[in-house]
């Protein structure tokens, strides 16, 4: 191999450059005056590659995997390794254990600073590539298609937290079938408080099965009020509703006539972005209605008794 030539190839100037070998006699080109190694020889094409340009492994020393994108693109593209790899995955993450591990250690991974900026570089790279941006944003495509209850509970908790308002797994609900109607189609997940009054979030105490008319109609009334005046319009019982009154308020911890107190507690003291985030600072963590309920209710005994 001519240096000098691979060195032209791979475009890199304003330099000092060294086509070398790492311990296991990969050809690769190192920076002189920073020790980095620039590009590396992809062991399946025998083609000397940017570091953008080859698979990143954290594990290894270097940061990089023995073969590069294309690589390892065309590879993964195999019928029989995509299913192979489709079917570990699902194994693996079906297993409560295996998830809390791997998701412990991803919050220990990106915790460290230099993990954050080494993961960040790498996305930017990654990134960078026009093909690599194209593939990742088909990707998403065909998962968001494929996993649409998925996609509805993560933009339910993703609208919780641009409102500072608590956001926490709601994997443990059910929303295939409205609980108000039967409806299996076009349902959606609604929130019992509205994420508009500034009370309430995206938890299992707030949360239910709603076909997508009625949620549509519903809005961000009040529940109580919307049920009054459109119930019987989709076909929504007393005991439908009731039932569900009940279960909202056993998540809870409430008796329902307490429950339907709290809710329109929240609908009477609406919060806006300003005041959500006082209050979340005043208690120093994203504090829940139910929180806030408590307090001014126990406040308002206070005065009373006074």
């Amino acid at each position: 191999m001519d240096t000098k030539q691979i060195i032209e190839e791979l475009g890199l100037t304003g330099g000092h450059y060294e086509l070398t070998t790492n311990r296991k006699k990969t050809p690769i080109v190192k920076d002189t005056n920073t020790g980095e190694i620039v590009a590396k020889c992809c062991s399946k094409c025998d083609t000397m590659k940017l570091r953008k340009g080859m698979t990143k492994n954290n594990r290894k020393k270097d940061g990089l995997d023995s073969e590069c994108l294309n690589c390892r693109k065309a590879y993964n593209a195999i019928p029989k390794v995509k299913k192979r790899k489709a079917e570990y995955n699902a194994e693996y993450n079906a297993i409560p254990e295996n998830k809390k591990r791997k998701a412990e250690y991803n919050a220990e991974y990106h915790a460290i600073p230099e993990n954050k900026k080494r993961h960040a570089e790498y996305l930017a790279e990654y990134n960078a590539i026009p093909e690599n941006k194209k593939r990742k944003a088909e990707s998403t495509a065909e998962w968001q298609r494929n996993n649409p209850d998925k996609v509805a509970k993560r933009n339910a908790r993703r609208n919780a937290r641009k409102r500072n308002l608590p956001s926490e797994d709601i994997s443990s609900i059910s929303f295939e079938k409205c609980v108000l109607t039967g409806a299996t189609d076009n349902v959606h997940i609604e929130h019992m408080i509205p994420l508009d009054w500034g009370n309430g979030g995206t938890y299992p105490g707030n949360v239910y099965a709603m076909e997508g008319t009625a949620n549509l109609s519903k809005g961000n009334r009040n529940p109580f009020e919307w049920y009054e005046s459109h119930g019987e319009r989709f076909g929504i019982s007393f005991e439908a509703w009731s039932d569900l009154i009940e279960e909202l308020a056993e998540r809870n911890g409430m008796d329902p006539s307490e429950y339907v107190r709290f809710v329109n507690w929240c609908y009477d003291n609406p919060r806006t972005l300003e005041q959500v985030i006082a209050d979340n600072k005043r208690y120093g963590y994203v504090v829940d209605s139910l929180t806030l309920y408590r307090e001014a209710m126990a406040n308002m005994a206070t005065i009373e008794i006074a």
